[in-house]
């Protein structure tokens, strides 16, 4: 199949997904109070950031060991994934559990009063092998398919809950089970879909594995955090109240993956294949078609959302979360800035060490920058130290997957197609 229709059936995927999160806090904040709003959305702050350490990247490790192993090894693959993100998964849960004493206030008493807070951490590490295991497979219409009804059970099911119960509990309990049958899923897909030869484990494969994995899971792990550094400073210096309205503010940097993340897993098994023969050209050609797609199609939607942000949040939150627009507004200005970048590349490259250090610094740069800006500017220069992270990190790998692939960034970048978008999109959006 295609590298577009894999595309095409993953974004179309992500984007009902995303309808299906757009339609949820339409309801929840009409039956929710701004506190247990606010501390939903710490939930799955939480829960993002489990995901960003425990899985510790082997669910991705997929996409690299599928093309270069024989095909009876998949059953082992998935077994030894299976396996490791039970224990990754429960870890992660009983470590928040023994924690939450330690922790800010508004987390320590969320995770006090709702064990289920502890439990569904711990399943939603565990289900993140749903989210890779058929595309990496080259199954990518199954993966979609599958993404978009369990999107739509998961949505009705909190929905009916939240106008017939209006209770956090009562849906962090919906949560769980919805958790809980992605990685039975996962688990039946490496058991059932065919070649139907189960799942086993192979303990030398499992070594190679977490060996590949290692370096990327720091860096991908700090490359996570970088992201949610403004909303754990946030989390940390106000309440649960003031985090909903950042909490809004970032729901752009999902809408901009409903473009991003399809298209960069229908590159990844193609760009493993070129690069494991040495085709280095079409390697390069492919990154800049890529790119070349990213740009054309998120520029102009990114400009509408940032003229219309204030309605729309309005539209959706109701007018007591308007003040979320401006935040919103300063998200998508990074988004703009770094549409074409090599952050994600550089796992097909074996370049572990290196996302490492970039990581590592703009997860610091984040903190410092976030911080600073939240005590001189509020909430504003929490998400503005954020941004300016990102721009720096996502443009830094880029410069290193070219000098690996001996061209320039403005070749991977498809420099002259993008300054006619962005001057385009400029001009439309004034």
């Amino acid at each position: 199949m295609s590298l577009l229709k894999h595309s095409s059936a993953l974004a179309v995927a992500g984007v009902v997904e995303y309808a299906a999160q757009l339609l949820l806090p339409v309801v929840l904040v009409r039956h929710l109070s701004v506190e247990e709003f606010g501390e939903y959305r710490l939930v799955w702050l939480v829960a993002s950031t489990a995901l960003a350490i425990f899985p510790f990247f082997m669910p991705r490790t997929l996409f690299y060991f599928f093309p270069r192993i024989p095909a009876d090894g998949r059953p082992r693959l998935i077994g030894n994934t299976v396996l490791f993100l039970l224990f990754a998964g429960l870890l992660a849960g009983f470590g928040l559990w023994a924690a939450a004493d330690a922790m800010s206030g508004a987390l320590s008493a969320l995770v006090s009063a709702h064990i289920t807070v502890p439990v569904f951490v711990a399943l939603w590490v565990m289900a993140s092998l749903f989210d890779t295991v058929a595309v990496a497979d080259g199954r990518a219409i199954l993966q979609a398919q599958a993404m978009i009804f369990l999107s739509l059970v998961r949505t009705v099911a909190l929905v009916v809950v939240a106008v017939s119960v209006g209770d956090l509990a009562s849906l962090l309990l919906v949560m769980c089970v919805f958790a809980a049958v992605k990685f039975a899923l996962a688990i039946g897909y490496g058991a059932w879909v065919p070649p139907r030869r189960g799942i086993r484990l192979d303990w030398n494969l499992m070594r190679q594995q977490v060996t590949y994995a290692a370096s990327f899971a720091v860096g991908d792990a700090l490359f996570l955090l970088r992201g949610q550094a403004d909303q754990w400073v946030v989390a940390s210096l106000f309440p649960a109240e003031v985090f909903a309205l950042i909490s809004i503010g970032a729901v752009v940097m999902g809408l901009a993956n409903l473009v991003k993340q399809p298209m960069r897993n229908a590159i990844l098994p193609p760009l493993g294949h070129l690069l494991a023969s040495g085709d280095t050209h079409k390697a390069t050609e492919l990154i800049a078609r890529g790119n070349a797609a990213m740009i054309m199609l998120l520029l102009p939607f990114l400009a509408w959302l940032f003229v219309c942000a204030p309605d729309l949040v309005s539209l959706v939150y109701t007018e007591t979360y308007r003040d979320a627009a401006p935040l919103m507004q300063l998200y998508i200005v990074g988004l703009v800035a770094s549409v074409a970048g090599g952050g994600y590349l550089l796992a097909a490259f074996d370049a572990g060490r290196v996302a490492v250090v970039i990581s590592t610094v703009n997860l610091f740069l984040s903190i410092v920058l976030s911080f600073a800006g939240a005590q001189l500017f509020g909430l504003h220069g929490a998400v503005a130290g954020s941004i300016a992270s990102l721009i720096i990190g996502e443009y830094w790998a880029l410069m290193v997957i070219a000098r690996k692939l001996g061209c320039s960034v403005w070749r991977l970048c498809e420099v002259n197609l993008a300054v006619r978008a962005y001057v385009a999109t400029a001009c439309s959006a004034a």
